[in-house]
């Protein structure tokens, strides 16, 4: 009945589309205070919901034992970044963006989408959310990267690069980095 309503204000595709309701009841994002704290700071740097937030941040704080990196592949205005990078503990989060949208053309993508050039924007709210090891890098992953970051071994990734390619090369090089 929704979905219907909706197609009418929205022009929403009832053979494309579909409203989905999760059975799950489980929010601990509710219960986390940090998260909580954080999210309501971050929420207009990202295109992510608190669930998928939640998720990050929840990884990353599992991980701190280990002393290695993170990455956040697409930063855009730096959210998911911000969120590993809160509740890092051990290792340097790095937040890497082309700051000039897409780099490849691709047949369901248009290079004017998901574009932030402000890469001093990143870099502000890294100082103003007191997010120390956090480094922001202007580059096309992994193209671009320095000689020594390729040594580097990391325990988590964010990969958010909106093209089929893109993903596939970002993947490929962090497979053979990650720690297990």
């Amino acid at each position: 009945i929704s979905l219907f309503f909706l197609s009418f204000l929205f022009k929403i595709d009832k053979n494309k589309n579909e409203i989905i309701i999760s059975s799950a009841f489980h929010a601990p994002w509710k219960d986390d205070k940090d998260f909580f704290n954080l999210y309501n700071e971050i929420k207009d740097c990202t295109l992510l919901d608190n669930k998928r937030l939640y998720t990050l941040w929840f990884f990353s704080k599992s991980l701190n034992n280990l002393k290695s990196n993170i990455l956040d592949i697409g930063c855009l205005k730096g959210g998911a970044g911000y969120t590993m990078a809160k509740a890092n503990k051990e290792g340097t989060t790095h937040l890497i963006d082309t700051f000039g949208g897409l780099v490849e053309n691709e047949k369901y993508n248009k290079k004017d989408h998901f574009v932030f050039k402000d890469i001093n924007f990143v870099k502000n709210k890294i100082k103003l959310f007191k997010l120390k090891n956090t480094r922001v890098i202007k580059a096309n992953f992994p193209k671009n990267m320095h000689q020594s970051f390729k040594r580097k071994k990391f325990k988590l990734c964010h990969i958010d690069v909106n093209t089929y390619n893109a993903t596939k090369s970002s993947f490929e090089f962090i497979r053979k980095k990650i720690v297990k």
